[in-house]
Protein backbone atom coordinates (compact mmCIF):
# COMPACT_ATOMS: atom_id res chain seq x y z
CA UNK A 1 0.00 0.00 0.00
CA UNK A 2 0.99 3.57 -0.12
CA UNK A 3 2.02 6.01 0.94
CA UNK A 4 4.29 5.12 3.56
CA UNK A 5 3.10 7.57 5.62
CA UNK A 6 -0.21 7.87 7.20
CA UNK A 7 -2.92 10.99 5.41
CA UNK A 8 -3.44 14.15 7.73
CA UNK A 9 -7.01 13.94 8.50
CA UNK A 10 -7.93 18.01 7.93
CA UNK A 11 -11.90 17.69 8.47
CA UNK A 12 -14.18 15.19 11.03
CA UNK A 13 -17.16 15.43 11.61
CA UNK A 14 -20.34 12.95 13.86
CA UNK A 15 -18.38 10.80 16.20
CA UNK A 16 -14.98 9.93 15.17
CA UNK A 17 -12.17 9.14 17.61
CA UNK A 18 -8.59 9.20 16.46
CA UNK A 19 -6.33 6.81 18.36
CA UNK A 20 -3.12 7.63 19.94
CA UNK A 21 -2.86 5.04 21.98
CA UNK A 22 -1.10 2.51 19.86
CA UNK A 23 -3.20 -0.12 19.14
CA UNK A 24 -3.19 -0.57 15.54
CA UNK A 25 -6.29 1.58 15.03
CA UNK A 26 -5.54 4.66 13.33
CA UNK A 27 -9.50 6.49 13.67
CA UNK A 28 -12.61 4.51 14.46
CA UNK A 29 -16.18 6.04 12.87
CA UNK A 30 -19.40 5.75 15.15
CA UNK A 31 -22.89 5.97 14.37
CA UNK A 32 -25.55 6.27 16.79
CA UNK A 33 -29.08 5.90 15.52
CA UNK A 34 -29.31 8.09 12.60
CA UNK A 35 -32.92 7.45 12.09
CA UNK A 36 -33.50 9.34 15.70
CA UNK A 37 -32.56 12.91 14.46
CA UNK A 38 -32.18 14.65 11.13
CA UNK A 39 -29.59 16.62 12.73
CA UNK A 40 -27.45 13.93 13.66
CA UNK A 41 -24.31 14.20 11.14
CA UNK A 42 -22.87 10.80 10.35
CA UNK A 43 -19.29 9.39 11.00
CA UNK A 44 -16.44 11.41 8.54
CA UNK A 45 -13.37 11.57 7.81
CA UNK A 46 -11.54 13.90 5.16
CA UNK A 47 -8.16 12.66 4.90
CA UNK A 48 -5.14 14.87 2.38
CA UNK A 49 -2.21 12.37 1.15
CA UNK A 50 -0.25 16.06 0.75
CA UNK A 51 0.22 14.86 -3.05
CA UNK A 52 -2.21 12.78 -5.63
CA UNK A 53 -1.63 9.38 -5.29
CA UNK A 54 -3.02 6.85 -7.20
CA UNK A 55 -3.80 2.92 -7.50
CA UNK A 56 -5.96 0.82 -6.47
CA UNK A 57 -7.86 1.76 -2.94
CA UNK A 58 -7.34 -1.00 -0.21
CA UNK A 59 -8.88 -0.24 3.33
CA UNK A 60 -7.81 -2.05 6.09
CA UNK A 61 -10.35 -2.64 9.24
CA UNK A 62 -9.40 -3.75 12.55
CA UNK A 63 -13.31 -4.17 13.92
CA UNK A 64 -16.68 -3.99 12.13
CA UNK A 65 -19.65 -3.83 14.59
CA UNK A 66 -23.38 -3.49 14.33
CA UNK A 67 -27.09 -4.37 14.16
CA UNK A 68 -27.32 -5.20 10.74
CA UNK A 69 -25.55 -8.14 8.28
CA UNK A 70 -23.43 -5.37 6.29
CA UNK A 71 -22.14 -2.29 7.25
CA UNK A 72 -21.64 0.33 4.37
CA UNK A 73 -19.11 3.31 3.89
CA UNK A 74 -18.78 5.63 0.90
CA UNK A 75 -15.53 7.01 0.29
CA UNK A 76 -14.79 10.32 -1.99
CA UNK A 77 -11.91 10.97 -4.36
CA UNK A 78 -10.76 14.36 -5.57
CA UNK A 79 -7.62 16.02 -6.51
CA UNK A 80 -8.90 19.25 -5.35
CA UNK A 81 -10.13 20.81 -2.03
CA UNK A 82 -13.30 21.84 -3.87
CA UNK A 83 -14.37 18.59 -5.15
CA UNK A 84 -14.07 16.88 -1.92
CA UNK A 85 -16.92 18.52 -0.35
CA UNK A 86 -19.52 17.30 -3.32
CA UNK A 87 -21.13 14.29 -3.54
CA UNK A 88 -19.40 13.09 -6.26
CA UNK A 89 -16.10 14.42 -5.74
CA UNK A 90 -14.28 15.88 -8.84
CA UNK A 91 -16.30 13.19 -11.23
CA UNK A 92 -17.76 11.56 -12.68
CA UNK A 93 -15.16 10.86 -15.50
CA UNK A 94 -16.87 10.12 -18.74
CA UNK A 95 -15.14 8.71 -22.15
CA UNK A 96 -12.10 7.06 -19.99
CA UNK A 97 -10.63 4.04 -19.39
CA UNK A 98 -13.12 1.14 -18.22
CA UNK A 99 -9.91 0.04 -16.49
CA UNK A 100 -10.34 2.70 -13.80
CA UNK A 101 -12.79 3.78 -11.81
CA UNK A 102 -14.13 7.11 -13.19
CA UNK A 103 -16.78 7.50 -10.47
CA UNK A 104 -15.40 9.23 -7.81
CA UNK A 105 -17.89 7.88 -5.27
CA UNK A 106 -17.66 4.30 -4.06
CA UNK A 107 -20.02 2.47 -1.60
CA UNK A 108 -17.94 -0.49 -0.04
CA UNK A 109 -19.82 -2.78 2.65
CA UNK A 110 -18.48 -4.99 5.49
CA UNK A 111 -19.62 -8.00 7.56
CA UNK A 112 -19.67 -7.20 11.55
CA UNK A 113 -16.66 -8.80 13.35
CA UNK A 114 -13.85 -8.35 15.47
CA UNK A 115 -11.21 -9.35 13.21
CA UNK A 116 -8.94 -7.75 10.73
CA UNK A 117 -10.78 -7.26 7.13
CA UNK A 118 -9.25 -6.11 4.11
CA UNK A 119 -11.77 -4.27 1.95
CA UNK A 120 -10.05 -3.56 -2.14
CA UNK A 121 -11.55 -1.59 -5.18
CA UNK A 122 -12.44 -3.31 -7.89
CA UNK A 123 -10.96 -0.67 -9.70
CA UNK A 124 -8.36 1.52 -9.39
CA UNK A 125 -8.92 5.34 -8.85
CA UNK A 126 -5.73 7.28 -10.81
CA UNK A 127 -5.12 10.47 -9.34
CA UNK A 128 -6.45 12.04 -5.98
CA UNK A 129 -5.17 13.88 -3.31
CA UNK A 130 -7.82 13.64 -1.21
CA UNK A 131 -10.42 10.91 0.27
CA UNK A 132 -13.84 11.60 2.59
CA UNK A 133 -14.80 8.66 3.81
CA UNK A 134 -18.34 8.46 5.54
CA UNK A 135 -20.08 5.76 7.44
CA UNK A 136 -23.36 5.00 6.39
CA UNK A 137 -25.27 2.55 8.63
CA UNK A 138 -26.93 3.69 11.58
CA UNK A 139 -26.03 1.56 14.99
CA UNK A 140 -22.44 0.87 13.49
CA UNK A 141 -18.55 1.27 14.03
CA UNK A 142 -15.74 0.71 11.98
CA UNK A 143 -12.30 1.16 13.17
CA UNK A 144 -9.18 1.69 10.38
CA UNK A 145 -5.91 0.41 10.73
CA UNK A 146 -4.99 1.20 7.53
CA UNK A 147 -5.98 3.24 4.11
CA UNK A 148 -3.35 4.00 1.03
CA UNK A 149 -3.82 2.71 -2.49
CA UNK A 150 -1.73 -0.31 -4.12
CA UNK A 151 0.39 1.50 -6.64
CA UNK A 152 -0.68 1.58 -10.32
CA UNK A 153 2.84 3.07 -11.43
CA UNK A 154 6.08 3.38 -10.07
CA UNK A 155 6.73 6.25 -7.61
CA UNK A 156 8.85 8.68 -9.17
CA UNK A 157 10.94 11.31 -7.22
CA UNK A 158 8.89 14.69 -7.28
CA UNK A 159 11.09 17.58 -9.08
CA UNK A 160 9.41 20.33 -8.03
CA UNK A 161 8.74 21.43 -4.43
CA UNK A 162 4.85 20.92 -3.25
CA UNK A 163 2.70 24.23 -2.52
CA UNK A 164 -0.47 23.20 -0.54
CA UNK A 165 -3.42 25.53 -0.78
CA UNK A 166 -3.71 27.58 2.59
CA UNK A 167 -7.35 26.68 3.97
CA UNK A 168 -8.92 28.96 6.27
Amino acid sequence: MSPPQWPTIIRQSGRVKVSTDGDGTLFELINADNGASANTPKAEVVLDYGQCEGGTPVFKINSASGAEPEILFRVVYSETYEGISKDTGDGPFFLFSSAMDSYRTVSHTVRPSPVLQEVKARFAQRSQRYQRITLETANASLAFSGIGFELARPRLPRKAPSRAPTRR
